[in-house]
């Protein structure tokens, strides 16, 4: 049976919008719903690897050592919310570095995945994945598309420019006539039936997929940003039906963390 991938990326909404808002970090919903998502992994017998937006893990410790102690793998989001393509060098070290130090100033034990919390990236990028690289990490969850010699949907090694070498997990993409749909992305406003769908497609062709999920999703009483369209279905649609949906994939599909599909998956090749 396939190991697919479960992954999920802890900040508040309006903490991602305003990541320099200290208010909206005080009322921050992340350690109720938190607590319930770990109890409903436990249910079901899950384990992902969670990717924690440095600020939340910088305020909030206890959420970073509570999602290690249920047996989860703790990963690096970054230090805030910002596009790290549009970083200074000097400032994606810092997004990069101090993101990484935080976490494995709790766990005591070394942080190996990174995601981009407002990017994806791909192989025109090769000098942030040299920094990526340089800053300890062992594999990236933010590639999109293709690339030279790059198949979508399967995991591959990537050299910067300096020469310094990453695993790289892409994310998952379903091919729809002329295009590529990213259904392991808010996975809530797909049809139950295509998210199924796309992974068996994946699965079937000795593939596993990428389900990422914010925490924020599975509340489906999350407040709204301030400013923001409450009706704007591609940031808000079906979201209470995300933990429905989440279920449904858990009880029919084999999900592991990326550290462990990256162990299975490269003993294989």
């Amino acid at each position: 049976m396939i190991g697919n991938i479960l992954t999920f990326e802890i900040e508040d909404k309006f903490d991602s919008d305003n990541p320099s808002n200290e208010k909206a970090i005080k009322r921050s919903r992340i350690i109720p719903n938190l607590i319930h998502l770990l109890d409903f992994l436990d249910q079901e017998k899950a384990k992902a690897t969670f990717f924690i937006l440095g600020i939340v893990s910088e305020t909030f410790p206890e959420v970073v050592a509570l999602i290690n102690s249920r047996g989860h793998e703790i990963a690096s989001h970054g230090m805030s919310h910002n596009k790290i393509a549009s970083l200074a060098p000097d400032k994606l070290e810092f997004e990069l570095k101090r993101s990484k130090e935080l976490l494995e100033a709790v766990i005591r034990k070394p942080v190996l995945g990174f995601r981009a919390a407002d990017d994806y990236l791909n192989s025109k990028y090769l000098e942030i994945y040299g920094h990526i690289a340089g800053s300890g990490y062992d594999y990236d969850c933010s590639f999109l598309g293709r690339g030279p010699r790059i198949e979508i949907n399967r995991p591959f090694m990537l050299t910067s420019s300096e020469n310094k070498s990453i695993a790289v997990i892409p994310q998952s993409l379903r091919r729809a006539l002329w295009f590529h749909i990213r259904f392991g992305e808010k996975t809530r406003a797909f049809p139950t039936w295509f998210i199924r769908s796309s992974i068996d497609g994946l699965n079937q062709n000795g593939l596993a997929a990428m389900i990422n999920m914010k925490l924020w999703e599975i509340d489906r009483h999350h407040p709204r940003p301030i400013n923001s369209d409450y009706w704007d279905y591609g940031t808000f649609g079906n979201i209470q039906f995300a933990e429905e949906k989440l279920r449904i994939l858990l009880e029919n599909y084999k999900f592991v963390s990326c550290s462990e599909y990256l162990e299975l998956n490269l003993k294989k090749r």
